[in-house]
């Protein structure tokens, strides 16, 4: 009988198209260029500055983290500041960012791999493992947009619901179904929106060209809509340490979702230690875990240690393997 698996993934998983948090600043400086060279390549500085308010916005995030480690970093000190107005620009202005970024770069093929290798097809239904569910600390659609393309059938949003992706337009009462196939974002997408006046999730469409120009017009149209106050919307991009009506929804449904599972795979996350409350909560709600295999490249043995650290004791190689392939999203054999 196939065990029941767990994938838990972070930046890692995406860094072959999204950036690893580090190199956020240098990205979104890239990200700016291209906006100067593309939307005004006569060098317009003062329609650029008055037209495009997404342009101002991601240059203050970049000037103002370099006084911190990290974007996460500042966020986290704009919280505990109490300057909220500065954490939501500075989560509207990284969605959007992120959104666009995906627009130019498109799908790592790992994940057309890993969907390719883990779907069947019988007669016209796609089948999905019901052994398997993702939790995933990603903003990104990588996951989505890679499986939307095969299931093509229904369009998009129908895809997407067939594999209980959360958030996925619907309200803060939705319920995940823990004998199926999900992938949860337990921090949010750059995707969707919540509409605070219908109370429902909204989501943006994918992006279908990557060409620079439609890409750059769509994520500032993109930013328009979830910046502008009078529409009352707000993206759904989150950090593990808020306490809001997302958090509050998901964690719990989370814990539950996963109690019956037995092997994890984590594959390009780091365990850092903003989220260590969480993911130690995660550990303890799956109480027949039997074996974790860590997939995370260069940081395989850091991150053992960090997995040791949750569970407060040393953990031998029967239990936590280590996976060195970073071509490809391992499938362990109890799949």
């Amino acid at each position: 009988m196939s065990k029941k698996i767990l994938y838990l993934t972070g930046a890692g998983a995406s860094c072959n198209t999204m950036p690893l948090v580090q190199d956020f600043s240098s990205k979104i400086y890239k990200y700016l260029d291209l906006m100067d060279t593309v939307l005004f390549p006569n060098g317009h500085n003062s329609e650029r500055d008055v037209s495009i308010p997404l342009y101002n916005d991601l240059k203050w995030l970049v000037e103002e983290s370099k006084s911190h480690a990290s974007i996460d970093t500042m966020a986290k000190m704009f919280l505990l500041s109490g300057v909220v107005n500065k954490l939501v620009r500075l989560k509207n202005a990284l969605a959007a960012f992120l959104y666009g970024y995906q627009g130019l770069r498109g799908i790592d093929k790992r994940y057309n791999q890993f969907l390719a290798s883990i779907l069947e097809r019988v007669g016209t239904e796609i089948i999905i493992p019901d052994n398997l569910k993702i939790l995933t600390w990603n903003y990104d659609t990588q996951f989505e947009v890679a499986y939307s393309k095969i299931d093509t059938r229904d369009g998009e949003e129908v895809a997407r619901t067939k594999i209980q992706s959360f958030p996925n337009g619907e309200d803060y009462s939705i319920s995940i179904d823990k004998d199926k196939f999900s992938i949860i974002h337990l921090n949010g997408s750059f995707e969707f929106f919540y509409n605070t006046e219908s109370e429902t999730f909204q989501s943006t469409l994918d992006i279908k060209t990557s060409n620079p120009g439609s890409v750059l017009s769509s994520t500032n149209e993109y930013y328009s809509f979830i910046n502008n106050k009078t529409y009352l919307k707000k993206s759904l991009l989150n950090f593990a340490w808020e306490d809001n009506e997302y958090t509050q929804l998901i964690f719990p449904q989370v814990y539950e979702s996963i109690k019956d599972t037995q092997i994890v795979v984590v594959i390009g996350y780091s365990f850092p230690f903003f989220n260590r409350e969480i993911d130690k909560k995660i550990f303890e709600n799956m109480p027949n875990l039997e074996k974790i295999y860590i997939q995370c490249a260069d940081q395989n043995e850091s991150v053992k240690e960090r997995v040791e650290a949750l569970f407060g004791r040393d953990i031998d190689s029967d239990f936590c393997k280590l996976i060195s392939d970073k071509n490809q999203f391992y499938i362990p054999h109890e799949f």
